[in-house]
């Protein structure tokens, strides 16, 4: 959550609002709201989410050693991440593992579907994803950000959120400031992979916000 909220920081400065910019930027600073460490905790977040009504990947194990995993039960297809850390995935697919981290080396062509066979320069040894599960475990993902230096060392296990239909997921996220959502932004892993972002308002027009690495993707979200 804080590294997303530096890059719209970074973005918004100057481009849509700098009280806004400032704002943000003085909240990952100083701000010690509880609640920023449960939305940061991928394991904590699905209870708080759970009573909210609202659905996230199904756990298939969450442990805070390396060898509690099952490993010897693993699906064909799941995912292994940190509770504590961003960009710390690594995807089981078929029976070999890969580094996912954000996923943009596996969105495949226009529609950026999942295709693991794109990414064979990711593959990894089981004995190399348990030395990295290990070091997640003894690692704090950034020391500057408060929020991650509260949250307990966990490896999740989960299933894989994939479309009911040939296509990508999108990343929409809500920017509220006192309740009241501002900007949408919305990504992708094909967004990544072709540098591109996109910011939209409340009522789903677009914002006029760049940042100096990424640019509009040439067709909007729907």
């Amino acid at each position: 959550i804080s590294d997303l909220l530096r890059r719209v920081s970074r973005s918004l400065h100057s481009r849509l609002h700098p009280d806004l910019a400032r704002k943000v930027r003085w909240r990952l600073r100083h701000e010690r709201l509880p609640l920023m460490v449960t939305c940061a905790d991928k394991w904590a977040v699905k209870a708080w989410a759970a009573q909210r009504g609202v659905a996230t990947a199904p756990t298939i194990a969450v442990v805070s050693q390396v060898d509690d995993l099952p490993w010897q039960q693993l699906p064909r297809r799941c995912i292994l991440k940190a509770s504590h850390g961003w960009s710390w995935n690594l995807l089981h697919w078929d029976g070999l593992w890969y580094g996912f981290v954000d996923g943009d080396a596996f969105a495949s062509g226009l529609d950026g579907s999942l295709d693991p066979s794109k990414a064979s320069h990711c593959l990894l040894t089981t004995a190399e994803v348990k030395a990295i599960a290990a070091s997640w475990l003894f690692s704090v993902y950034s020391r500057r950000e408060w929020a991650y230096t509260q949250i307990a060392p966990r490896l999740l296990l989960e299933e894989i959120l994939q479309p009911a239909r040939a296509g990508q997921l999108f990343d929409v996220r809500f920017f509220a400031m006192h309740g009241v959502v501002r900007a949408i932004g919305v990504g992708s892993a094909l967004f990544r992979r072709h540098n591109t972002m996109v910011f939209m308002d409340r009522h789903w027009r677009p914002l006029p916000v760049r940042s100096a690495t990424q640019d509009w993707p040439l067709q909007l979200p729907p």
